[in-house]
């Protein structure tokens, strides 16, 4: 007879194997031990043979299984983890039902949150990590951080920043989801200086530096439809004027200095060495991560040289999986594409795919422009009538023959914490433009109908970083190697006015079939040593040769002495070196910081002259030095002082030494431009918790500059020469109001004088006093621009995400001539005020992957705005965007 005491446990043991049978107690079959041995076996070999020997049923997706071969002997292990160990990949979890297990990838999901004190004031510039992996994030001025790609589960946050108490924090991640999170940090007894660079954001760092630099973050457009001049314009005291639509060439005007004065990187790099399929008005707002504008000194660390100012586009650098789309449709038919996709193949590897694509027939219309018409007239004789041309003017026309194309592909490979190397990546890319080429100045009233210019170029590059010392030392390179071929064409020799009727030229117009073939290589090298906390020392090199042919596809040969000689084949070579030494310290407990800087410019121009027989090879060589320094004062964190001094140097461009072949003639006698530049400005920044954040600056540039490079009448054609000396005085102001991510407002103005401090005229009479003191042409004199953004979010958090944008550009009228110091400009030669006005209204889904946006351009039909040497603007044009992450 049973006892009641056994009947009980048989009851509980039929019980428990009912719960087993049933799927109640899914965890033991993963907690069962296993005795098991594979020899060579495939990964679905050895699960077979663990399936059967254990008699459970196994669902895993084929596609997911690695080739790898299996070489493990297993003694008394749980089930589970004998499945993981074969599987081999990470980030799986295992699923049980009944006697059924199944072997799920994890998805991803995001984080969004907001950091504040136990106050309930936001903490801007924390640093935010996924424990046990490399993801994180910077809370922004609002204390607002997103991390993206975290796997689902249950995960930990970590946060920390200076001032604060560390503090971790759980979250339980949902796939494809943006998961929200808030966290409060208590406020630190002690310790206070624990984290103190980790909690800055770059472009915080950046704004931070002695040296002036704008950091315009690329993010804050995201809604909008622009690119990098459009972007570019909104800095303070920068001016981008363009000679057209979409794709025409732009240039900077930044406290005073333009054209080649100011230079162009991208990535740190100079944009010449990348082929010359990159332009700064073709570049698409959707794959730059910010802007960087240098003011008056140019730090070492670009290794080049720019004669008192630089911009530098920061491109998006993904290495997790993701994918984002982006397309811009518009007025005068312009589409422009872009998109980033990135695949983490393991840890530490990494795949990059970018891309951009821009098409515009730019036919916009344009007021109040000169035009020649043809009439027919009696001949002396009374005989017959013969054309004769004369001016007028257009109320309205349309533009043609202005077509715009470009695009750039570019795949990259990444890999970090290598064991000789911190970061490596390669890039290779392919970039393509074509424009037509409607006129050569818009103020001669006709435009040539068969001029066409196209730019092929490749170009690899590769970076490394590695540290050593304990992280004291730091190396880093990158070269670049890069083929390009520009062509100019012209085969229809007809010159037309704006109503398209054929005028008669002064003289034949020649048919062209020119190309430039260029080979370039060209490599930056830095050593940075950190003496201690407070002291660096560093050392940069520049170094780039370019061999390119000039090549006349009509005309290839000439003669000489009888004998034809092929100038196709005739190479010319242009080198380039900048070396520089840099120190950087902190003094009075890092109130003070100084950077101290030397720089070395050399350059080289070799060429053949086949018509030189006693001296064909033409070289000619120069070399400078540059040195200069800046000092800044911190009175808090949020409010300081700095100035700073350059003795900049800019060496000539190939093309002002070696000409273009076609309207613009040679010069091995170009020296260098130099310049001593001052600046000195202060900046305060207040927060008012919970209401806004404001940021004002104030600061005030000299530019002395000598040796000029400016291109002059030679003859018939044109030549760069060293001809002129300008000074440039001015003063810029700053204002930038902000509530939260969806809403601010920021103003700038400036106002500046660049006036004539003599001349070099061989053959002309400029060095007439009268001029001395005059305004430069073609540069504006006050301008200023505002930009608003209001989100209905920042009225009441649960309403849909809509931003409001306008902006408003501002520019007096200037003079494109050179004027006496008393005279009048010619009406012709005068840019009226202009006020320009956009507008835009913006929806993205509240996971930031879709967003949607509609602009309007110059909303006024203002006819009377224009860009560089009184080249009309757009008219009114609308613009439609929409930017999708898809993961």
């Amino acid at each position: 007879m049973i006892s009641q005491n056994m009947g009980q446990k048989i009851l509980m043991m039929f019980f428990a194997l009912g719960c087993l049978q049933h799927g109640f107690g899914q965890s033991d079959i993963l907690n069962r031990k296993v005795s098991i041995s594979f020899e060579n076996q495939s990964v679905k070999d050895a699960l077979t043979q663990l399936r059967k020997q254990e008699n459970f049923f196994l669902i895993y997706a084929d596609d997911d299984i690695s080739n790898r071969l299996i070489n493990e002997k297993f003694q008394e292990a749980l089930l589970g983890d004998v499945i993981q160990k074969i599987w081999g990949k990470k980030n799986v979890r295992l699923k049980t039902s009944g006697k059924t297990v199944s072997i799920l990838s994890l998805q991803k999901g995001n984080v969004r949150g907001r950091l504040t004190d136990n106050k309930g004031n936001t903490i801007p510039y924390a640093l935010v990590t996924v424990k046990g992996t490399t993801l994180g994030s910077v809370t922004n001025e609002f204390g607002n951080f997103e991390i993206q790609g975290v796997l689902e589960g249950l995960q930990v946050l970590a946060v920390s920043s200076i001032g604060y108490t560390p503090k971790e924090k759980e979250v339980r991640i949902l796939p494809n989801t943006t998961n929200s999170v808030n966290i409060e940090l208590p406020t630190a007894v002690s310790a206070l200086d624990e984290v103190v660079v980790e909690g800055l954001s770059v472009s915080k760092e950046i704004a931070q530096n002695p040296i002036k630099v704008e950091a315009i973050d690329a993010k804050s457009f995201a809604l909008q439809s622009v690119g990098a001049a459009e972007i570019l314009k909104t800095a303070p005291g920068v001016l981008v004027r363009r000679s057209g639509g979409l794709g025409s060439n732009a240039n900077v005007n930044l406290n005073g200095l333009q054209g080649n004065a100011v230079r162009i990187y991208i990535d740190g790099f100079p944009v010449e060495y990348l082929g010359g399929g990159y332009n700064l008005n073709n570049l698409p707002g959707g794959v730059i991560d910010r802007l960087e504008v240098y003011k008056g000194v140019v730090p070492a660390d670009k290794a080049t040289d720019a004669l008192g100012g630089a911009v530098n586009i920061v491109s998006k650098r993904l290495y997790d999986d993701r994918l984002e789309l982006s397309y811009q449709v518009g007025s005068f038919n312009t589409h422009r594409a872009s998109f980033l996709a990135s695949k983490k193949v393991k840890e530490g590897f990494a795949i990059t795919l970018e891309g951009y694509y821009n098409y515009s027939d730019n036919d916009f219309l344009m007021g109040n422009v000169r035009n020649i018409v043809v009439d027919s007239i009696p001949d002396r004789f009374g005989n017959g009538l013969i054309p004769s041309t004369r001016a007028d003017t257009l109320d309205r026309v349309r533009r043609f023959h202005d077509t715009h194309r470009s695009s750039f592909l570019q795949v990259g490979l990444y890999w970090s914490d290598l064991s000789w190397a911190d970061q490596l990546s390669f890039s290779s890319n392919f970039s393509n433009r074509f424009d037509e080429v409607q006129t050569l100045n818009i103020t001669q009233g006709f435009a040539l109908l068969g001029r066409t210019g196209e730019t092929t170029a490749f170009n690899q590059s590769l970076n490394y970083v590695k540290t050593l010392l304990d992280k004291k030392l730091e190396l880093k390179y990158r070269g670049v190697v890069s083929n390009s071929i520009q062509a100019i064409q012209n085969n229809n020799t007809n010159r037309v006015n704006w109503n398209r009727e054929i005028i008669p030229a002064p003289r034949p117009i020649d048919t062209l079939d020119l190309e430039t073939e260029g080979f370039n290589h060209a490599h930056r090298f830095s050593a940075s040593y950190k003496v201690n906390e407070n002291h660096g020392l560093s050392i940069y090199n520049f170094y780039a040769r370019s061999r390119f042919f000039r090549k006349d596809n009509r005309n290839p040969f000439i003669e000489n002495d009888g004998e034809l000689i092929n100038r196709n084949e005739l190479p010319s070579f242009f080198t380039k070196n900048v070396a520089s030494i840099e120190w950087r310290g902190d003094w009075l407990n890092k109130k003070l910081s100084s950077v101290v800087f030397g720089k070395y410019y050399f350059y080289n121009a070799e060429t053949i002259v086949p018509f030189n027989n006693s001296s064909p090879n033409l070289e000619v060589k120069d070399s400078e030095l540059g040195y200069g320094g800046a000092l800044k004062y911190a009175f808090t964190d949020r409010f300081f002082i700095r100035g700073s001094y350059e003795f900049a140097v800019r060496i000539p461009t190939e093309r002002e030494v070696y000409g273009d072949f076609v309207n613009i003639n040679s010069n091995f006698n170009l020296r260098p431009e130099r310049s001593d530049n001052f600046n000195l400005g202060i900046t305060y920044e207040k927060s008012f918790p919970k209401v806004f954040r404001i940021n004002t600056s104030l600061d005030g540039f000299v530019r002395d500059t000598k040796d000029l490079i400016w291109l002059t009448p030679d003859g018939a054609f044109q030549q760069f020469r060293n001809n002129r000396a300008v000074r440039s005085l001015g003063v810029e102001w700053s204002f930038k109001a902000t509530r939260d991510d969806y809403s601010n407002i920021e103003f700038n103005l400036t106002t500046q004088e660049r006036t004539y401090q003599g001349f070099n005229f061989d053959e002309l009479t400029r060095q007439d006093p009268a001029f001395i003191g005059s305004r430069f042409p073609n540069t504006p004199s006050f301008f200023y621009n505002l930009q608003l953004n209001v989100g209905i979010k920042s009225i009441k958090s649960t309403l849909p995400n809509i931003v409001v944008y306008g902006s408003w550009f501002h520019v007096q009228e200037f003079s494109i001539t050179d004027e006496p110091i008393n005279g009048e400009p010619e009406p012709s030669s005068l840019v009226p005020t202009q006020n320009e006005f956009n507008i835009g209204v913006g929806y993205f889904l509240p996971n930031n992957r879709l967003s949607l946006s509609f602009q309007v351009n110059n909303l006024t039909n203002d006819f009377e705005l224009f860009d560089n040497w009184r080249v009309p603007k757009p008219n009114r044009n609308f613009q439609f965007k929409i930017n999708y992450q898809i993961f």
